[in-house]
């Protein structure tokens, strides 16, 4: 599906004596263009492999063109923005509009935004198909939450650089802000906190470059003994790890700097982890916190909208008339309510049903499980079905965790962290194959190779093919 005005794929519709990305891929220089020391002709990484006695081998991967990519992300980042105006527009129309008018904006916000990859077509570059589609997904949830959940008056006291952090980064929240403030006894500058995040992120994609290499590929994967594919599986869920780590702390430091509005982690630790859940909850916490909230706390929106419209009415400056957020707002008199009251004994938190609590918690995982195969769809368009038969097992691995925790403490007591961690991450070698398999069947990670030796290599040199390390003779 595409719109008569646009072009047939994802790229800026502009004749080939108007392109500029041709001759930036000409003449833009490399990374080791710069390089004071001379540059070896042969292919470094297969020379060192074999000096270490690592068999080798390569293969040709999908379809790479770094001036289609250039084309391609260009295009992306435009209709990033024309999506910004018009959901921007939508809002302030209907903010003050009935609740079935904001209703109906907001599903056609999202709907709108999670059908951006079919009105703008499949482009030739499977990794952006995959990155626009993730995108849609995760904003037309937040543009549900915006349009839906979120106090009204909160988001008109936002600034449209602070709306586009909200619809497409993951911005600290005011309440964050306000607890830190507190805490510090000031405010730290949002530009210099982005700034401070860099450095961990360059240093994740140093490492994942280098893993790159030992993602086997298809033509290799089915072939590998156990103990060979275990381990290799171990590195790319690694690699994983730190492909999205490292790409999501420099891309939301960067525009948090460049908006100056400060970004959350993506990621808390989640290779500490001891359990399932908590494993989960600190995984891409973008994701994870806006599906969280639309899935549990959507059924009460309008409820919860109605409260805090009653609780903030007629409130919408400080004492010396500068305006702050309802947000902060509420937290400075939730604050001064518990510290008026002083209770000597806080009163006992009742128990939520443990069923309908354990079937939210594998919805949220059955939806992650769906989400992921919209991606692989558009991407790959085969080997479907694999990522939600993981997510659904992560979903049953939790509620069992859970209950364990739950209806057996003494038992869950008894259990040294040690094991716990153990176990969880023995049943992650178990089934991570079938979260990793839709990739490596598709060559996915060749591209980010070639994408390095773009970056990498100087401009008139060749492109080596993809290759891949055995870690294990054959």
């Amino acid at each position: 599906m595409t719109l008569q005005f646009l072009p047939n794929k994802p790229v800026l519709p502009l004749k080939a004596q108007h392109d500029p990305f041709p001759w930036m891929a000409r003449n833009v220089p490399r990374l080791l263009d710069f390089s004071p020391m001379p540059i070896p002709r042969e292919n470094v990484v297969l020379a060192w492999a074999h000096k270490l006695g690592f068999e080798t081998v390569s293969y040709s991967g999908e379809y790479f063109n770094i001036i289609t990519m250039m084309n391609e992300v260009t295009r992306l980042c435009i209709d990033m923005n024309v999506i910004t105006i018009l959901i921007y527009t939508l809002f302030h129309l209907t903010a003050n509009a009935g609740r079935l008018t904001r209703r109906v904006g907001g599903f056609a916000a999202a709907l709108f935004i999670l059908s951006w990859p079919f009105w703008a077509g499949t482009g030739t570059i499977n990794m952006l198909n995959f990155l626009r589609t993730g995108i849609s997904f995760r904003t037309s949830l937040l543009a549900w939450d915006i349009m839906q959940i979120r106090d009204v008056e909160e988001v008109k006291s936002w600034s449209y650089f602070k709306f586009i952090s909200h619809l497409w980064l993951f911005p600290m929240e005011e309440n964050q802000i306000e607890a830190r403030r507190q805490k510090l006894g000031y405010e730290p500058n949002a530009r210099i906190e982005c700034l401070k995040q860099i450095p961990e992120g360059l240093v994740h994609l140093a490492i994942a470059g280098v893993l790159l290499f030992f993602v086997p590929p298809a033509s290799v994967y089915d072939s590998l003994d156990l103990l060979p594919s275990v381990v290799h599986n171990i590195l790319v869920g690694f690699l994983i790890y730190l492909l999205l780590s490292s790409m999501g702390v420099l891309s939301l430091s960067l525009a948090g700097f460049i908006l100056g509005i400060e970004q959350q982690p993506m990621f808390q630790n989640p290779l500490g982890a001891t359990r399932v859940r908590v494993f989960w909850s600190r995984w891409n916490r973008a994701i994870a916190t806006v599906l969280h909230r639309v899935i549990f706390g959507g059924k009460n929106t309008h409820k919860t909208l109605d409260q805090r419209r009653s609780e903030t009415k007629g409130v919408s400056s400080a004492p010396n008339g500068s305006k702050v957020s309802a947000l902060r707002q509420r937290v400075v008199a939730e604050e001064e309510k518990e510290r008026s009251e002083m209770p000597t004994e806080a009163p006992p938190k009742k128990r939520r049903p443990f069923l309908p609590m354990a079937a939210l918690a594998v919805t949220t995982f059955f939806v992650s499980g769906l989400f992921h195969e919209y991606l692989i769809f558009q991407a790959f368009h085969a080997n479907f079905g694999y990522n939600t038969a993981f997510f659904l097992l992560n979903g049953f691995a939790t509620v069992l965790s859970s209950a364990v925790q739950r209806y057996l403490p003494s038992v869950d007591r008894r259990i040294h962290w040690s094991v716990r961690y153990a176990l969880m991450w023995t049943f992650y070698c178990f089934i991570v194959r079938l979260f990793l398999y839709p990739f490596i069947a598709a060559n996915f990670f060749a591209s980010f190779q070639k994408v390095f030796f773009e970056l990498i290599i100087p401009r008139k040199m060749e492109r080596p093919k993809p290759m891949f390390i055995y870690l294990f003779r054959q």
